[in-house]
Protein backbone atom coordinates (compact mmCIF):
# COMPACT_ATOMS: atom_id res chain seq x y z
CA UNK A 1 0.00 0.00 0.00
CA UNK A 2 0.91 3.46 -0.51
CA UNK A 3 -0.39 6.67 1.12
CA UNK A 4 0.03 9.84 -1.01
CA UNK A 5 -0.79 13.29 0.59
CA UNK A 6 -0.57 16.50 -1.20
CA UNK A 7 -0.81 20.34 -0.02
CA UNK A 8 -3.19 22.65 -2.36
CA UNK A 9 -4.63 25.68 -2.86
CA UNK A 10 -6.70 27.10 -5.38
CA UNK A 11 -8.37 30.43 -6.80
CA UNK A 12 -11.05 30.05 -9.21
CA UNK A 13 -12.86 32.74 -11.05
CA UNK A 14 -15.81 32.85 -12.30
CA UNK A 15 -17.28 34.44 -15.49
CA UNK A 16 -19.98 36.40 -13.70
CA UNK A 17 -16.72 38.05 -11.78
CA UNK A 18 -17.15 35.77 -9.04
CA UNK A 19 -13.65 34.55 -6.98
CA UNK A 20 -12.98 32.33 -4.49
CA UNK A 21 -10.11 30.85 -3.03
CA UNK A 22 -9.49 27.46 -1.45
CA UNK A 23 -6.52 27.29 1.17
CA UNK A 24 -4.93 25.27 3.40
CA UNK A 25 -6.04 22.49 1.26
CA UNK A 26 -5.07 18.79 1.91
CA UNK A 27 -5.43 15.23 -0.64
CA UNK A 28 -4.73 11.67 0.89
CA UNK A 29 -4.77 8.86 -1.17
CA UNK A 30 -4.29 5.36 -0.27
CA UNK A 31 -3.46 3.17 -2.98
CA UNK A 32 -3.20 -0.75 -3.25
CA UNK A 33 -1.48 -3.10 -5.67
CA UNK A 34 -4.47 -5.99 -6.36
CA UNK A 35 -3.61 -7.63 -9.23
CA UNK A 36 -0.41 -5.93 -10.39
CA UNK A 37 -2.56 -2.84 -11.04
CA UNK A 38 -2.50 0.19 -8.34
CA UNK A 39 -5.58 0.87 -7.24
CA UNK A 40 -7.34 3.81 -5.23
CA UNK A 41 -8.76 2.51 -2.18
CA UNK A 42 -9.40 5.58 -0.70
CA UNK A 43 -9.45 9.54 -0.57
CA UNK A 44 -10.13 12.34 1.21
CA UNK A 45 -10.13 15.80 0.75
CA UNK A 46 -9.84 19.03 3.16
CA UNK A 47 -9.81 22.67 2.53
CA UNK A 48 -11.45 25.98 3.46
CA UNK A 49 -12.69 27.83 0.66
CA UNK A 50 -13.77 32.12 1.48
CA UNK A 51 -15.12 34.73 -1.67
CA UNK A 52 -12.62 37.23 -2.65
CA UNK A 53 -12.49 39.83 -5.10
CA UNK A 54 -9.78 37.88 -7.22
CA UNK A 55 -10.24 38.67 -11.08
CA UNK A 56 -13.55 38.87 -11.65
CA UNK A 57 -13.50 42.44 -12.76
CA UNK A 58 -10.66 40.77 -15.59
CA UNK A 59 -8.73 44.65 -14.36
CA UNK A 60 -11.50 46.35 -16.27
CA UNK A 61 -11.03 49.66 -14.97
CA UNK A 62 -14.29 49.89 -13.33
CA UNK A 63 -14.66 53.90 -12.94
CA UNK A 64 -13.10 54.76 -16.50
CA UNK A 65 -16.23 52.58 -17.86
CA UNK A 66 -18.63 53.50 -15.34
CA UNK A 67 -18.44 57.09 -18.05
CA UNK A 68 -20.31 55.18 -20.52
CA UNK A 69 -23.51 55.89 -18.53
CA UNK A 70 -23.22 59.22 -19.39
CA UNK A 71 -26.40 60.95 -20.66
CA UNK A 72 -30.00 60.32 -20.57
CA UNK A 73 -31.30 56.45 -20.60
CA UNK A 74 -34.87 55.91 -21.84
CA UNK A 75 -36.58 52.08 -21.59
CA UNK A 76 -39.63 50.66 -21.56
CA UNK A 77 -40.55 48.58 -18.61
CA UNK A 78 -44.50 47.70 -19.77
CA UNK A 79 -47.23 49.10 -21.55
CA UNK A 80 -47.40 52.66 -21.50
CA UNK A 81 -44.77 52.96 -19.17
CA UNK A 82 -41.19 54.44 -19.21
CA UNK A 83 -38.03 54.43 -17.20
CA UNK A 84 -36.12 57.37 -17.56
CA UNK A 85 -32.25 57.19 -15.84
CA UNK A 86 -29.79 60.18 -15.98
CA UNK A 87 -26.17 60.51 -15.49
CA UNK A 88 -24.07 63.60 -15.67
CA UNK A 89 -21.05 61.86 -15.57
CA UNK A 90 -19.27 63.45 -13.22
CA UNK A 91 -17.77 61.06 -10.66
CA UNK A 92 -16.01 62.92 -7.40
CA UNK A 93 -14.59 61.22 -4.72
CA UNK A 94 -15.11 57.73 -6.60
CA UNK A 95 -19.06 58.29 -6.03
CA UNK A 96 -21.61 59.00 -8.57
CA UNK A 97 -25.43 60.17 -8.46
CA UNK A 98 -28.00 58.87 -11.00
CA UNK A 99 -31.16 59.88 -11.23
CA UNK A 100 -34.30 58.20 -12.26
CA UNK A 101 -38.27 58.73 -12.98
CA UNK A 102 -41.02 56.02 -14.65
CA UNK A 103 -43.91 57.62 -16.25
CA UNK A 104 -46.48 56.28 -17.80
CA UNK A 105 -49.09 57.82 -19.94
CA UNK A 106 -47.06 61.51 -18.68
CA UNK A 107 -48.34 60.46 -15.22
CA UNK A 108 -44.92 60.05 -12.80
CA UNK A 109 -45.32 56.69 -10.88
CA UNK A 110 -42.06 56.99 -8.96
CA UNK A 111 -38.78 58.85 -9.16
CA UNK A 112 -35.21 58.82 -7.17
CA UNK A 113 -31.81 59.05 -6.76
CA UNK A 114 -29.22 56.51 -6.95
CA UNK A 115 -25.99 56.65 -5.37
CA UNK A 116 -23.44 54.88 -6.31
CA UNK A 117 -19.74 54.36 -4.90
CA UNK A 118 -16.56 52.79 -5.97
CA UNK A 119 -15.36 50.49 -3.36
CA UNK A 120 -11.33 50.02 -4.26
CA UNK A 121 -10.89 46.68 -2.06
CA UNK A 122 -13.48 44.76 -4.17
CA UNK A 123 -13.24 46.71 -7.12
CA UNK A 124 -16.70 46.83 -7.18
CA UNK A 125 -19.78 49.56 -6.82
CA UNK A 126 -21.90 49.55 -4.09
CA UNK A 127 -25.27 51.38 -5.29
CA UNK A 128 -27.97 52.38 -2.50
CA UNK A 129 -30.91 53.43 -4.26
CA UNK A 130 -33.69 55.24 -3.18
CA UNK A 131 -37.15 55.54 -4.70
CA UNK A 132 -39.55 57.71 -3.05
CA UNK A 133 -41.88 55.75 -0.82
CA UNK A 134 -40.07 52.88 -0.74
CA UNK A 135 -37.11 51.92 1.76
CA UNK A 136 -33.87 52.11 0.02
CA UNK A 137 -32.49 49.18 -2.10
CA UNK A 138 -28.61 48.23 -1.87
CA UNK A 139 -26.81 46.41 -4.65
CA UNK A 140 -23.45 45.82 -5.53
CA UNK A 141 -22.28 46.12 -9.33
CA UNK A 142 -19.39 45.67 -11.57
CA UNK A 143 -18.70 45.52 -15.48
CA UNK A 144 -17.34 42.01 -16.34
CA UNK A 145 -16.65 43.48 -19.80
CA UNK A 146 -16.04 46.63 -21.51
CA UNK A 147 -19.99 46.42 -22.68
CA UNK A 148 -21.16 44.49 -19.49
CA UNK A 149 -22.74 45.13 -16.29
CA UNK A 150 -23.62 42.44 -13.22
CA UNK A 151 -25.86 43.86 -10.24
CA UNK A 152 -26.78 42.12 -7.41
CA UNK A 153 -28.50 42.33 -4.19
CA UNK A 154 -26.20 43.42 -1.43
CA UNK A 155 -26.77 40.22 0.67
CA UNK A 156 -26.13 37.82 -2.76
CA UNK A 157 -22.67 39.29 -3.12
CA UNK A 158 -21.08 35.95 -1.10
CA UNK A 159 -22.85 33.52 -3.48
CA UNK A 160 -24.13 35.46 -6.76
CA UNK A 161 -24.78 31.82 -9.11
CA UNK A 162 -27.16 31.55 -6.29
CA UNK A 163 -28.65 34.96 -6.45
CA UNK A 164 -32.54 36.07 -5.32
CA UNK A 165 -32.51 38.47 -8.19
CA UNK A 166 -29.66 39.90 -10.40
CA UNK A 167 -29.17 42.63 -13.21
CA UNK A 168 -27.38 42.63 -16.19
CA UNK A 169 -26.96 45.79 -18.53
CA UNK A 170 -25.33 45.27 -21.96
CA UNK A 171 -24.00 48.30 -23.87
CA UNK A 172 -25.49 47.27 -27.40
CA UNK A 173 -24.31 50.21 -28.84
CA UNK A 174 -23.16 54.35 -27.84
CA UNK A 175 -27.32 55.32 -27.65
CA UNK A 176 -28.72 51.88 -26.72
CA UNK A 177 -28.55 49.74 -23.43
CA UNK A 178 -30.47 46.15 -23.17
CA UNK A 179 -31.21 45.19 -18.95
CA UNK A 180 -32.07 41.98 -18.57
CA UNK A 181 -33.89 40.89 -15.09
CA UNK A 182 -33.87 37.47 -13.43
CA UNK A 183 -35.10 36.22 -10.28
CA UNK A 184 -34.11 32.74 -9.26
CA UNK A 185 -31.93 32.70 -12.71
CA UNK A 186 -34.30 32.88 -14.81
CA UNK A 187 -35.42 35.92 -17.20
CA UNK A 188 -38.68 37.74 -15.99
Amino acid sequence: SVLYVAEFSALENYKNGYARISESGSWSMLFKKTDNTWKMISGFESYTARNVSGDGTNGLNQLELLKQYTGTWKGEVGKDTLLVWSYDGKIMNNAATFIMKTTSKAKTLSEGRSSLVYDKKTDKFIETEYVKGTPPAVYTWWFTAKDKVDIFMIQDIANPDNAIEKFTINFESKDKIKQTWYKNNKEV
